[in-house]
Order: C-alpha cells, then structure tokens, then sequence
C-alpha cells in the first residue's frame, strides 16, 4: 500500500484493489483542526468503494500525517509573516542595568546568581543567564567579578 498527498486529495493504491482517491474536509474545533468529512473516490471506474476497501484504508494514520502537515503548513506561515520575538536583541540598557544590579545582590549575599536573578525577573534560569551574560558583555558586570571557569 502506497498514498500520496495532493492538496486536498490523498491517493492510495491498495494491492488487489485499486486507486483510490481521499479528500478530508477540515474545521478548527477548540483551536484544533479536526476531520468533519471525507470523501473516498475510486480513480479507477471499474473499481467500488466496498466495505472492504474501506477496512483496508488506514484513516487515523491518514488524519494523523495530514494534521501534522497542516500545522507545519500554519507554523510556516506564521513564521514567515511575522517578526521574530527575540527579547536579546531587544534588551534595554536599563533592563541591563537592573540585572546587574540584582547579579551583584546575589552575588554579595553568597546565593545562587542565575537563580536569584530569574526569580526576580520570573523568567527561566537559562534565560537569566542569558541576560546576565549580556549585562556583562555590555559592561555592567565586571569580568573580576565570578570569573567563568576555565
């Protein structure tokens, strides 16, 4: 057994009993694209759409690849159309400011930087650290202070 997806027909040849085409008809149900219809079509006139062809086509798997797809399609849309959120090149001297501040607190008071910082900020540790490495590429944290470890 073998399919190919077209827009908006899926073909699928079933050894012994033809070609048949399929067709879904989409809706977006809870902010998730479900099948509301399909449609199976034999390609070939002198095949039928019997009970058995039926049974033999693999709908879930289908649906499965198709949504998959479909999504991939939006995200790629989105992507493309809107501009990136990257809070790094957007980061402002004062925010940076108020990192290094917070970093130098931490610091002095012997309690873990990257964790007091992203407490404070309520943002993830990996995304504080990032902060704070930014703060201390622009000057705000001296290299003296914490050295990274070789």
């Amino acid at each position: 057994m073998a399919y190919h997806s077209k827009n908006p027909d899926i073909t699928i040849d079933l050894p012994g009993r033809g070609t048949f085409s399929i067709e879904f008809k989409w809706a977006n149900v809870s902010g998730r694209d479900e099948v509301v219809s399909l449609s199976v079509t034999s390609v070939s006139g002198d095949q039928f759409v019997e009970p058995v062809v039926l049974r033999e086509i693999p709908f879930a798997s289908l649906i499965r690849s198709e949504r998959q797809r479909r999504t991939q399609k939006t995200q790629t849309k989105k992507s493309s159309t809107q501009p990136r959120n990257s809070r790094r090149t957007r980061m402002t001297d004062e925010h940076l400011r108020h990192v290094a501040s917070l970093y130098m607190q931490a610091w002095r008071n012997g309690l873990p930087v990257q964790r007091y910082v992203a407490d404070a900020l309520r943002v993830a540790v990996p995304t504080a650290a990032r902060q704070i490495t930014l703060a201390r590429e622009r000057g705000y944290i001296s290299n003296d202070i914490n050295p990274k470890r070789n």
